[in-house]
């Protein structure tokens, strides 16, 4: 196996800061950055789940990135939905996603971080269902575990 030649840290680390700024959706305000030996650290905290995904999708994408560490938070409006509320509305947003049967999905909730399993008939529903969960405030994590047919 080949091993790329590595970027010195600090140069590694501002490239990954640069490309989170430069990214449309990701506010790097409150985002911090290091590496070490090709592994990146994000933290901090940002206004969503899409965005936490974005500024670590941007992260992997930096040539000389081996992998990301993602500590970034994302902040609460206002109250916390409990765990309970969480799970209500992931359920509901289920009921919304054409071609998901009752029953296909099991929901989890821990912490504000959704775990979903079950089996569906293709990918595009398990990332059309995913997509869903993405959207339910309060939601800060998801695990999807759903396996597919085809």
């Amino acid at each position: 196996m080949t091993r790329r030649a590595a970027r010195p840290d600090d140069e590694l680390r501002a490239a990954v800061a640069d490309a989170i700024g430069d990214t449309v959706g990701v506010h790097p305000a409150h985002l911090g950055v290091s590496a070490t030996d090709g592994t990146v650290t994000l933290s901090g905290e940002v206004a969503t789940h899409p965005e936490r995904m974005l500024a670590e999708r941007t992260a992997l994408h930096t040539p000389g990135v081996e992998a990301v560490a993602n500590e970034v938070t994302v902040r609460s409006r206002g109250a916390t939905p409990s765990t309970t509320r969480i799970a209500r509305e992931v359920a509901a947003a289920l009921r919304d996603v054409d071609g998901v049967p009752p029953g296909a999905v099991a929901v989890a909730v821990h912490h504000r971080s959704v775990i979903l399993t079950g089996t569906l008939a293709e990918q595009p529903l398990r990332a059309a269902v995913e997509y869903a969960v993405r959207r339910v405030p309060g939601v800060v994590g998801i695990q999807n575990l759903i396996r597919t047919r085809r």
